[in-house]
Parts: C-alpha cells; structure tokens; sequence
C-alpha cells in the first residue's frame, strides 16, 4: 500500500451465501458499514477444510 492511509473502525452488516462440499467451502458476500451507506463492497471466499 502506497501513500497515507486513514485506518478506522468499522461494522459491517449484509447476505452472505456459501456452499460447503466435502472439502471445498466456497461463499459470496455484499457487506455494508453501518455508519457509512457509501462503504459497501462484495466479499469472495474460497477455502479448504473438513
């Protein structure tokens, strides 16, 4: 990361959906701060694990 940053404190609230195989997990996401309706983003996640 370049430049000066501004490290706040944050909750998120939103969907989640994952699906689990027998090792494979994988989910997708849309979280929004609860503070700030203009801090939302999409969260992908691929695990491992039994």
């Amino acid at each position: 990361m370049y430049g000066w940053t501004h490290w706040h404190d944050a909750t998120y609230v939103g969907p989640q959906v994952s699906v689990s195989g027998y090792v494979l997990k994988a989910s997708i996401g849309w979280m929004a701060a609860v503070n700030d309706r203009k801090d939302n983003h999409i969260q992908v996640g691929v695990g491992f694990g039994f």
